[in-house]
């Protein structure tokens, strides 16, 4: 679409810019996360923490994993820690 100005609003420059911002808002929540999975696991934290939304943080999450919500992937990230330290310890279950 073409704007009075002339300039167009969903050129592919936009769209790739916006898709690296998400990527690196998803890196850095994941780097947060890997921080602070073991005492924070609401959205909220993240999203706070990250300057934006709950539902705009699950919105990027979607877009980068493909189906996955913010907290479908902090409750992964948190059964896989678990595995580790099962596997890596002599903690009993």
């Amino acid at each position: 679409m073409i704007k009075p100005n002339g300039i167009s609003s969903g050129t592919k420059a936009n769209k790739k810019k916006q898709t690296t911002r998400n990527k690196e808002i998803f890196q850095q929540f994941i780097a947060l996360l890997r921080v602070n999975c073991t005492k924070e696991r609401e959205v909220a934290f993240y999203a706070d923490k990250l300057c934006i939304t709950p539902c705009y943080l699950s919105s990027v999450a979607r877009q980068i994993t493909s189906k996955a919500s913010a907290k479908d992937v902090i409750d992964r990230h948190i059964i896989l820690e678990i595995k580790v330290l099962l596997q890596s310890t002599n903690l009993p279950i």
